[in-house]
């Protein structure tokens, strides 16, 4: 009986590392054009290569969503949470960004999902 559940437990184990895989959605923007992200239910993972250095902002609205900076492939303990402000609007996030540099991006568990704007501060640091 023991060897049919450790048995078990070693294949539900092999399925979840399996599955721990990330897909990064692709966002495009410029500093002239913010784009916008939709974000479902669960963690979000998307990338973007900055067209140019400044500082991006990602607007979430009042939503408890957090935003974090990751590796290539989502590992959790590379996340660092972006500084984050809130105006009248509600909470942005803010990454200092080189242009031409690739970033990855993910987020917080999002219970309800929302829009997400990404585009570039008219605020210096």
């Amino acid at each position: 009986m023991k060897r049919i559940f450790f048995t078990f437990i070693a294949a539900l184990m092999a399925f979840v590392g399996v599955s721990a895989q990330v897909n990064f959605q692709e966002v495009e923007f410029t500093a002239d054009q913010p784009a916008s992200f939709e974000l479902q239910r669960d963690i979000n993972y998307f990338t973007f290569t900055a067209p140019e250095t400044g500082t991006v902002e990602f607007h979430v609205g009042w939503s408890s969503t957090l935003v974090y900076q990751t590796d290539e492939a989502g590992t959790e303990d590379t996340k660092v949470m972006l500084a984050k402000d809130t105006d009248a609007d509600g909470n942005l996030f803010r990454l200092n960004v080189e242009g031409g540099t690739r970033y990855y991006i993910s987020t917080s568990i999002v219970v309800d999902p929302v829009t997400m704007t990404i585009g570039y501060s008219s605020d210096v640091d």
